[in-house]
Order: structure tokens, then sequence, then C-alpha cells
């Protein structure tokens, strides 16, 4: 089991027990349970102590704790397809000596295949909750960032200055903040319905925003390097102001479809929502809690041991937050280093076009941009590039790829990747070898050459993975029937877009048919994706 969403936030609301558990059995009942699917409502007290109720229509009942002063409510949805499973868990605390009231939900997620990427979506409870809460006045909020259910508009200056700017820039701002801007060349609607898509996959972890064109300026003028413009959109991690953690998606990702936006950003939170910390309050009554305590001394000693393990992992966190933080850096340095290349790239190609006005031609200033995702990269790979040519199934878990904090600089790699494949395939006709040759005799007479490296290149697999018959299944890639009449072939040669050894880092399979009598003349690729998919070794 998996917990894959969470979130926790404080209510004023009166009533808010009675009004919550209404709210839970009215989405169950729409729900319209069917086989496999099973209603379990349940009322706890802060020792986790269990109550059923008859019904769903009981769940208004609940538990009181007069040791304590605190009501609690527990309610859980859990649906069955196959041997997948979602459960969803309401909880609610009101602590009645200091008017302190807490509302969480958990989505849990089990399933036969637990490494497929799924997207995390606030469960509609929550926006109902949200909803209701702040018509009765309940001002739902974390910290001091109040809740909201739908995309806010943010029309004028003035309103992106005194509200926007500050949330963005408060250092211990906890929630995320998403922005989408304005698109001149689509109607607002368009841009609205993706604003809103975004803000019910996101309910209850971030607050999602829609620029108007002069908020839009004002916001570019303030935040400068943290702006978002022209249809793109931006998510703002709580944390540092650094830009590189700030990730933007360009107008044509957001463009290609109303809630690509919304998934994009969803898989970017994956790893982080399930980590939000329960309060105290909330957390007493956990229901992965089962045990009754009876013994107040066992109970007291029980706190002082979680409480030591607590400090432990606080003083673990904080030294991984570190490492975290340098490795970071040490990102954007690549970036930056890339960014560095590219200019040089685009000075010697300047300074080329100057002494012989035939090299550098559209085209080739084409090649110098700079693609943001991955998904872009492969795109203008697809347009751009006569003699590579990407197979239409070649692509896997992009998606997944490009959510991850280091998808901008794959991005770039890949892109020059598909640029050197490219230019090898245009060699000279005397060109005796192949691309790792081309690419050490190029290095320096070329502006597209790859490193000739070990740690960057593969003209071949291991034996090992070759006589081994699952491990080299995992290497027949799609490929142009005229390479071979079964449309699939072996590929063997790869591009290592990053190192590592990790399961999620790009890898790029290639054929070379550039030379082939009577042969199409290209490079086919055949594979872009996680590491996962191109083992080295059976997983047990």
């Amino acid at each position: 089991m998996v917990l894959v969403y969470r979130t926790a936030w404080q209510d004023d609301r009166v009533d808010l027990i009675r009004d919550a558990a209404l709210a839970f059995s009215h989405w169950a009942d729409e729900k319209e349970l069917g086989p496999g699917q099973e209603l379990d409502l349940r009322a706890l007290d802060v020792r986790a102590r269990r109550a059923a109720l008859d019904s769903v229509h009981d769940a208004t009942s609940y538990v009181f704790a007069p040791a304590t002063g605190v009501l609690g409510l527990e309610c859980r949805l859990v649906e069955s397809q196959g041997a997948e499973r979602w459960t969803t868990i309401l909880r609610v605390s009101v602590n009645e000596e200091t008017s302190e009231q807490w509302i969480g939900v958990d989505v849990d997620w089990t399933a036969a295949d637990p490494f497929r990427s799924i997207y995390i979506a606030a469960p509609r409870l929550v926006r109902d909750l949200i909803t209701s809460s702040r018509q009765q006045g309940g001002n739902p909020r974390i910290s001091d960032v109040v809740l909201n259910a739908d995309a806010e508009g943010i029309a004028t200056a003035k309103d992106a200055k005194s509200r926007i700017v500050p949330l963005i820039s408060a250092i211990d701002r906890r929630v995320p903040i998403v922005l989408f801007s304005h698109d001149e060349e689509e109607h607002d609607g368009r841009t609205a319905t993706r604003a809103h898509r975004a803000a019910e996959h996101l309910a209850g972890v971030a607050l999602v925003y829609l620029l108007t064109p002069d908020a839009g300026e004002a916001l570019d003028a303030a935040l400068d390097d943290l702006s978002v413009w022209g249809g793109a959109a931006r998510l703002y991690l709580p944390g540092s102001l650094d830009p590189w953690r700030h990730r933007f998606l360009t107008r044509q990702y957001v463009q290609k479809h109303d809630a690509a936006a919304a998934m994009r950003f969803s898989l970017m939170l994956k790893d982080f929502v399930p980590a939000i910390e329960l309060p105290d309050q909330l957390g007493a009554i956990d229901p992965r809690s089962t045990l009754e305590r009876t013994e107040t001394e066992e109970l007291g000693e029980t706190i002082l041991q979680l409480q030591t393990v607590r400090s432990e992992l606080r003083d673990a966190l904080n030294k991984a937050k570190d490492y975290e933080d340098r490795y970071y850096w040490a990102l954007d340095e690549q970036r930056g280093a890339q960014e560095e290349a590219d200019g040089l790239r685009r000075q010697l190609l300047v300074i080329q076009h100057e002494r012989d006005t035939t090299i550098a031609d559209s085209k080739e200033w084409d090649l110098l941009a700079s693609p943001a995702t991955i998904d872009e990269a492969i795109g203008w790979g697809e347009v751009r590039l006569s003699h590579v040519e990407i197979h239409p199934d070649a692509s896997i878990d992009i998606e997944e790829l490009d959510s991850a904090l280091e998808s901008e600089t794959w991005a770039k790699s890949i892109w020059l990747g598909l640029r050197a494949l490219n230019q090898y395939a245009k060699r000279p006709q005397d060109f005796s070898g192949g691309f790792w040759e081309w690419c050490q005799h190029a290095a320096g007479s070329t502006l597209f050459a790859w490193p000739a490296s070990n740690k960057k290149l593969a003209m071949y697999e291991s034996e090992t993975v070759k006589n081994d018959e699952r491990l080299n299944h995992t290497r027949l890639f799609p490929v142009d029937p005229k390479i071979h009449p079964s449309g699939k072939i072996h590929m063997y040669a790869h591009l290592k877009i990053a190192e590592g050894g990790g399961q999620n880092i790009p890898r790029l399979y290639f054929h070379d048919d550039t030379r082939r009598p009577k042969g199409t003349g290209k490079i086919h690729v055949g594979f872009i994706g996680p590491h996962s998919e191109v083992p080295n070794k059976n997983r047990r």
C-alpha cells in the first residue's frame, strides 16, 4: 500500500464533524458502489479506539474522549478493480478546549504493478469540503494560506503586486503555487479551462491562479527570473527562490490538451505530497494506529520513544536536504555550462558565417535552440532533423522523465545527441568509421559532436545482456519496415543521456542505416525513455 495523496488543513466552521461526515456520506453515495467496492465508516477517539457504525447515514455519530476534550471522526471508502485498490480516508479532529479544528484526507493505492506511473489527483470530496468551508466562513487554511478548490483570477497589476508577489516570495510558505499566464493567441476561456483542471487535480495541496495581461506584466517586473508569460504555466515550490526550483511549462506544452499542465504538475508533486506531515491532533487518530492504549504510563513511554525517533529522523532529513541542495546547485551549474556551450556554438557559427555565407543557413540556426522539455526535444527531432527518424512508438514514459528536476538538462542532452546523429548521417562518403569514430574525429571540427566516451556512448551491449533472453528482448525496438519486414529489430547502440546508473535516467537507442546498400540513409531511433525499461540485470 502506497500513500499517493495527502492534505491536512485547519477549518473554523461550526459543527465541523457533522458537516464533514455528511459531505463524505454524499460523496460516497454518489459513487454508486458496485461489485468489489466496500464502504467502511468508523469513528475514533484520540486513542484510536474504533467504534464501527451501522451505515453511511450514521456517520454523524462520533466518539467523545472526555480525558482530552477532543472529538474525532474517521470515514473510509475502499474501491477495488481487479488487483488495484484505492482507499480514501477522511479524518476530522476538534479540540473543544483550544477550539483548534483539523481536516485531513489520505488516498492509499495498492496495485499488482506498483512501478507504473500514476497521477495524483484530489478526490472530489476534498474540493467539496474546501468549497463548503469557504461558503460557511470556515477559513480553510494551511498556515496563513487560504485554500481554494478552483483557479482564482488575478485581474489587475495591483492584485499581482499585493497578493501574488508576497505569496511566492514568502520563505515560510508551505503551499505550492501554480500560475497560468494569459495567452494572447487564444480565447480567454481556453486558458481558464486549463487552470480549472489543474485546480481540480491539486485541490488541497496547491493554489492555482490565472493571470490577466496586466497582472502578468506586473509579475514579470516584480519577479524577474521567476516570471511566467505568453500562455505558459509555472509551479512555485515552497522554500528558496532559486529559479531552477520553480518548474516552467512552455505554451506549446500547456496547449497539448486541457489537462496536460494539470497532469504534469501532478507528476512534479507526486513525491512531495505524500510527505506532508500530519499535525499532532490529526496524527493521534491516524487510521494506521490500531492499538489500544490502556496504560497512561505505557503511552507516555511510547510518546517519549517516538519523540526521540522523530528527532533523529529530522536530523537525518536535514542532512539529506543539505546533500539535496548541493546536488541541485551542481545541477544548476551543469545547466549553466550547457547554456554557455550553446552560446559559444552560436558565436562560432557567426564567425563561420562571416567567413563563408554558405555554412550557416536557417536550419543550422534552428539546431542551436535549447528545448525546455524532453517532449519538446523529441518534437524538434521529428521536424528539424532530416537524417534522423524517430519511430512514433519510440517514446516511453516521457512525461515521467519530464517531471524530474533534471528534465531540462536531460532535454538539452537528448537534443545534442539527436543533432550529433543527424550530422553523422550527413558525413562525407569517404569517411569509413562509425558513429563512435565520427564523434572522435569531429570533436574539434563541428558544432554538433557527441562525446566519444564510455560514460556517454555505447555502440554495443554486453554479452551478459545479449545472452539473457529477457534482457535481450528489452532491446527489441520498433523500426521502419524498410529496415526489417517485422517492424522490429534489436538495437544495442545507445546514448547515455545521464550518468549514475539510476533507473529513471534517460537512454536513447538507435540503429545506423546510413551506409547499407539501398538503405534509408538515416539513423533510426527506436527508444527514448527511462533506464528501467532497458535493465542490465534481471530484477527479482
